[in-house]
Order: C-alpha cells, then sequence, then structure tokens
C-alpha cells in the first residue's frame, strides 16, 4: 500500500543506511533546540517593545449580578482570536469538556458551553467543531457560571461557560488553510470555509472543510525487540508505522425567531478514511530475519440531523424541545502477513440514534428555579465481524449481534440562588431501558435507576469559592462490547459479552477555586467514586478476553488548574497555564485475584501552556504541550503498557492585517515517542510466569505547519 508519497516499504529498505539515524537525530536535536530558543525569546525578547502596551489592559472581568464572572470581547482582545473556541480556551480557570458522541442520549453528551443560554443542537459533531463556526468578531463577552444562574441550564455541570453573541445583523466569511510539511517530504493539507449571517428573525451558520494528513499519535518508527523475563534476545528488529486519514465534513445551522418563538435546525455530514501500514522488520530471530506487516484500513460516513424549539412563556414556564437522529457506518479491514498464517478480520457496524427531550423551567421570586425534564431514544447497533487465520474461518463468540435498546427518562430539578454566595441544586432522575440483542445472540434485559445528585457552591469571599458534588452516576454500556471485535494493530481478538451490566459509582467531588489579579485562577479538585461492578476485562473459554464486570473498586483524582497572568512579573500580556490529574483506582484483578489498577487508568495526565501577546508587534508567541502519560491494561495472558511522551508545539500568530492572522508552527519538536510493552505468558496469569517481554517504539519527526486565515 503507498501511503503519502513514500511507502513503508520504501522506507523499511533504506533502515540500515548508515546516514539515516544521524540525520534524524539531527533534525530531532536541531528542533528541540529551536523550541528552547523560542520559549526564551517568548519571555525575554524587546522589553521596550513590550513596555508600549504598559498600562493598555485589556478590559477586566465583570462581576455579574447572578455572581458569574462576565469577560467581555475585550478582555480576549490582546490575542487576536478568531473565533469562539479561541476565546473559550482564554477564559481563566476554565476546561472544556468536549461532546461524546458514544453516549447515548443528550444528558452527560453535552459538554460544558453554553451559546445565548442554550446547549448547541448538535449530538454527532465535536463541541469543538461547533465553535469553530462562530466567529470572534460576533460575540459580546463570555459569562463564567459557578452554581447557578438565572435562565441557565447547566446541563448537570459545576461549571460553564455561556457565549453571548451581540444583536443586530452582520454576515460574515471566513477561509482557513494550512499546510503540514513533514520531513520526509509529503505533506498534509487542510482547507476549511465558515460562513454566518444574522438578522432579528434569521441567522444561518455553514462551514465545510477537507484534510489529508498524518495521524500524529501513531505515526513513527523506533526499535523492536522480544526478551524473556532475564533479558535474554529473542527478536530484535526496526517498527514502523504509517497512519494517513482523509477526511470531509460540513455542516449547517439555522435559527428562525417568530416572536417569542425561536426554532433552530442543525445538519452535519462527516467521511473519514484512515489508512494504517505497520511494518516488523525483523533483523535478528531464532528463524533469522523476517518482516512481518498489517494493513488496516478504515472507513466512517455518518451525519446527524436535529430541531429544537424554544416556546413562549406559559404561566411563568419556558418550555423548550429538541430532538437528534445521528446515523454512522463504520467499516475496518485487516490483514496480518508475515512469517504466520495470513490472518484477515473485517468489522462493520452501523449505529442509529433518534432522542427526543423536552425541558419545562419555572423561575421564581427569590432565586428558586423548577426545572422538568422528559427524554425517549431509540437506539441501534448492527455489528457484523469475522476473521480468517490461513484461509480457515475462526469462530468468534457473538460476532453477528443486532442491539436494540428503547429508553426513556424522567427527571425534576430544584435550584436556590440566595443572592449571597450560597447556591444549592437538587435534582434526581430516574432511567429506564430495555435492551434486545438478536443474531449470534437471543436475548432482552431491562434496567432501570435513579440517579440523584445534590451540588452547592459558595461564594465565601471576593474570589473565593467552594463547590461540592454528590451524585449517584450510572455508566453507560457501549453497545459494541456486546458483540467480538479484532485489533490488527495490537494483535488482539476481543469477545462479545452480551450479560454486561453498567457501572454505577457514588461520586463526592469537591472544588477550591481562588481567583487573582484578574486574569489569574486556581482551582484545586478532588473527587472519590465508591465504584460497583466495575467494568474491566474478564476471561472468556480460557483463550478470549470480553470486556465483564469483575466487582467493586475505588477510583480518586485530585485535579490542579492555574492560570497565572505574567504582567506582575515584568512581563507584560504573559499567560502561564496548567492543568495537571493525578488518578488512583484499585480493583480486585478476576484472573489473578490480586489487587491492582482498573484497566486504562492514567495515573497522571496534564497540560501546559506559556504565552505572549504583543499587540505593538500584532503577535501571539505561544508555547504549549501535553505532558507524558502511561496507561496499562490487564488481559489473561497478557499485560499491556503504553507510555507516550510528551508533545510539544511552538507557534506564532501574526496579524497584519484586522481580517488575516498567520501561523507558523513548529510541532512535536520533542519527537514524541510512543512505547507498547506486553508481558506475554504462556498459560493464564495465574499459573505461569511472564514468558516474553515484547517491546516496540515509535518517534514522530517533528514537522512544520503554516496556517492563514482570512476574513471577508
Amino acid at each position: 500500500m503507498q501511503l503519502g508519497t513514500t511507502s513503508l516499504a520504501t522506507k523499511a529498505a533504506g533502515a540500515d543506511d548508515g546516514w539515516a539515524k544521524p540525520v534524524r537525530l539531527g533534525r530531532r536535536f536541531g528542533a528541540l533546540a529551536v523550541g528552547v530558543a523560542y520559549a526564551g525569546l517568548l519571555m525575554s525578547a524587546a522589553p521596550s517593545a513590550f513596555a508600549q502596551v504598559a498600562g493598555q489592559a485589556s478590559s477586566a472581568p465583570i462581576e455579574l449580578p447572578s455572581g458569574a464572572l462576565g469577560f467581555p470581547a475585550g478582555f480576549f482582545a490582546d490575542a487576536s482570536p478568531s473565533t469562539a473556541l479561541d476565546m473559550v480556551r482564554r477564559v481563566p480557570g476554565f476546561t472544556m469538556i468536549d461532546t461524546d458522541p458514544d453516549v447515548r442520549g443528550l444528558s452527560g453528551a453535552t459538554g460544558n458551553v453554553l451559546v445565548d443560554g442554550q446547549m448547541p443542537p448538535v449530538k454527532s459533531v465535536s463541541l469543538s467543531n461547533y465553535l469553530q463556526r462562530i466567529p470572534a468578531g460576533t460575540i459580546e463577552r463570555i459569562d463564567l457560571i459557578r452554581g447557578s444562574a438565572p435562565g441557565i441550564d447547566m446541563q448537570g455541570q459545576p461549571v460553564v461557560v455561556n457565549i453571548i453573541r451581540r444583536g443586530g445583523a452582520y454576515s460574515t466569511l471566513a477561509v482557513q488553510s494550512f499546510i503540514k510539511a513533514y520531513p520526509d517530504g509529503d505533506a498534509g493539507p487542510m482547507l476549511r470555509v465558515e460562513a454566518s449571517r444574522r438578522s432579528d428573525s434569521l441567522s444561518l451558520e455553514a462551514a465545510v472543510s477537507a484534510r489529508n494528513e498524518r495521524m500524529q499519535p501513531d505515526s513513527g518508527e523506533g526499535a523492536y525487540s522480544v526478551r524473556t523475563l532475564s533479558g535474554a534476545a529473542v527478536e530484535d528488529g526496526r517498527f514502523a508505522t504509517d497512519y494517513w486519514t482523509r477526511e470531509v465534513e460540513a455542516s449547517l445551522a439555522a435559527e428562525i425567531s417568530a416572536g417569542d418563538q425561536v426554532f433552530r435546525l442543525n445538519g452535519a455530514f462527516a467521511s473519514i478514511k484512515n489508512d494504517r501500514n505497520e511494518t516488523y522488520d525483523i533483523e535478528r530471530s531464532p528463524a533469522g530475519a523476517a518482516r512481518d506487516r498489517n494493513v488496516i484500513d478504515s472507513e466512517t460516513n455518518g451525519g446527524e440531523l436535529s430541531a429544537a424549539w424554544e416556546a413562549p412563556v406559559i404561566r411563568g414556564w419556558s418550555p423548550e424541545f429538541l430532538v437528534v437522529s445521528t446515523y454512522e457506518r463504520d467499516a475496518e479491514s485487516a490483514a496480518q502477513m508475515g512469517r504466520k498464517p495470513v490472518e484477515f478480520s473485517r468489522e462493520v457496524s452501523v449505529a442509529s440514534e433518534t432522542v427526543g427531550r423536552g425541558t419545562a423551567t419555572y423561575e421564581a421570586q427569590g432565586g428558586f428555579k423548577l426545572e422538568l425534564t422528559a427524554e425517549g431514544a431509540f437506539n441501534s447497533l448492527d455489528v457484523a465481524s469475522e476473521r480468517t487465520s490461513g484461509g480457515a474461518p475462526v469462530a468468534l463468540p457473538a460476532a453477528n449481534v443486532l442491539v436494540e435498546e428503547t429508553r426513556g427518562e424522567a427527571g425534576v430539578l430544584g435550584s436556590w440562588s440566595s443572592g449571597a454566595g450560597l447556591d444549592l441544586e437538587l435534582s434526581g432522575r430516574f432511567e429506564t431501558s430495555t435492551i434486545s440483542l438478536s443474531g449470534d445472540v437471543q436475548q432482552e434485559k431491562s434496567l432501570s435507576f435513579f440517579k440523584p445528585r445534590l451540588m452547592a457552591a459558595w461564594e465565601v469571599a471576593s474570589g473565593l469559592q467552594l463547590r461540592l458534588r454528590l451524585e449517584r452516576e450510572v455508566g453507560q454500556l457501549d453497545f459494541e462490547d456486546f458483540a467480538a471485535s479484532s485489533d490488527a494493530s495490537e494483535g488482539l481478538v476481543s469477545a462479545g459479552n452480551p450479560d454486561l451490566e453498567p457501572e454505577l459509582a457514588n461520586v463526592v467531588e469537591l472544588a477550591l477555586e481562588r481567583r487573582f489579579w484578574e486574569r489569574g485562577a486556581l482551582v484545586l479538585t478532588y473527587r472519590h467514586d465508591e465504584v460497583e461492578q466495575v467494568v474491566d476485562l474478564i476471561p472468556v473459554d480460557g483463550k478470549f478476553d470480553a470486556p465483564g464486570n469483575i466487582g467493586d473498586g475505588t477510583r480518586d483524582e485530585l485535579r490542579l488548574s492555574l492560570t497565572v497572568p505574567l504582567d506582575r512579573f515584568g512581563i507584560s500580556g504573559g499567560l502561564l497555564r496548567f492543568n495537571g490529574a493525578q488518578r488512583w483506582s484499585s480493583v480486585i484483578d478476576p484472573v489473578t485475584g490480586q489487587e491492582r489498577r482498573i484497566s486504562g487508568e492514567r495515573p497522571f495526565e496534564g497540560d501546559f501552556l506559556l504565552s505572549r501577546d504583543v499587540p505593538a508587534w500584532k503577535s501571539s508567541f505561544v508555547l504549549e504541550g501535553d505532558l507524558p502519560y502511561s496507561e496499562r491494561s490487564f488481559r489473561l495472558r497478557q499485560i499491556q503498557s503504553l507510555d507516550q511522551g510528551g508533545w510539544w508545539k511552538v507557534y506564532w500568530d501574526y496579524q497584519p492585517r484586522p481580517d488575516m492572522v498567520i501561523r507558523f508552527q513548529l510541532e512535536n519538536f520533542t519527537s514524541r515517542e510512543r512505547t507498547r510493552t506486553r508481558e506475554i505468558y504462556a498459560a493464564a496469569r495465574s499459573l505461569t510466569d511472564i514468558g516474553v517481554v515484547e517491546r516496540r517504539s515509535a518517534a514522530f519527526d517533528p514537522f512544520f505547519l503554516i496556517r492563514v486565515r482570512k476574513t471577508f
């Protein structure tokens, strides 16, 4: 398979080139030096230029009567934002939770960003993508709401931001294009066009984009080895993976105002094709040199239609109705070839959902609010899987399954805002569903749960707030876990488990928020979960793994969000931001009976940003990075660990004129390395010691990006 302009076969053929490694190292160290120098320049360059803008502070946050903080458009002006997404990411102490298209229904799937007091009428479209459709110039201010505010549905979140667009008539058109230049000569282009038009009675927003680029998290090359537990070499060689994606997306939204009624319509479509090619060049093994390959092709096509109606106020009640329908078809084919008989797998899944939600809100005197909700949904997932080895079919448990669910939920919420810094919210939701399986599995189950929640926010003093959340959470079943699946990249086959039950958790969450220096914020959050029916991996038939319930466990998380304006340190326009989460978990391993971490839990992850806005230069300079993380999963005959290095980038946004922003970006200048380690046992982990340890690494070289955004 030819991927991009350079095939992996060509790369592998050149693996022994004596110059390849020194050149690669030179690129990496050179890029790292550029990144370090950029960070120093960002903090120290041209003090006189920065002095010119001293005292020209942007608009300060506004203390609103509701207790919320309002950030006017001028607050973000020095950073020259292009879209609502750019502005939301600059709200101090706020971390955006994106929409989760895999969550069925609307509760919990909508993120923590509102637009004009309403949740975006989208589900399969990511919140990030939706916010890119809103030009920064059309925004009047962004409110940060902690606890509650009149007329605001918090969507079950303790903190949300509300984007308030300015009134009046306007129209915008923006074109954004970038190209990524990779070290081997390949290029990854992208083009996006956004348009909006707004009047007193009608607003339209549209966006269309296309891209053809590498998926950075999985591309790269590095060492491959298999060792015994004593360290003796079994195999040595090189591993390389190339992963390209081609994507087309289009969306259209309309809002129609007719007197005191508002209608919202939304449509979206996406088509994504991925090509992944993995090559193992074995240089030394008991059988001599060899080559193994995995070729994986996948395609996703889907769309969404939604309609919302905000009805007139009826005797103090404000009713709203929303209907969303989604469709997605995923197809993946994989072939593994080399020393073993050729293995082929294919999986096709078709998922659809139609969900309707009605809400009625009553705002009473004295800060009281009552909200009634009702939601109904029909979901289906049709999965067909097959696998062959050497041309012979391999029997997979629950390979072909049709899953259908009818679900209903009703809830009541009462909240009270004292007006003196104390907000309380008490809610309860009752959910019932019937799930039926047909095909290789004939089964039907009914589930019912009550989900209470208590939230409290107390403004102890100006800029100091305490928050408490007590909640009974009910996890959603992933319908794909009911059917068998194969992962050619990981060399794993998972059986389906129609007996899977949802995970339950009693949650206690405490948060302390401290605001300082107008633009600074510190938020410290601790969360403890008492988990019932932990969903992890269980052995099936002594040879497969499958998602399953492994008993009760605990999860703990400590999160820190820190935003520090650097003006007080003599660096005008400077900003430092850090988000980090430390996690602990505990459950009993179903294979060994010993206590361990829950599979997939990351002990630590975080991100870092250091920026400096220089209005005199019409520029912003940014150093940004995702910190390294690791995770482990525990299977019947192996323990798999993934260690992923940090992903760092530096960029310069230059605005030569008000309607144009040019970005020059060096990405991944530390050459992020991704290492997978598998401790493989000859039999169940409870019966034998580790047989061999397989380790493969892939380091992705730095690359350069130029992005131009032009508005008309």
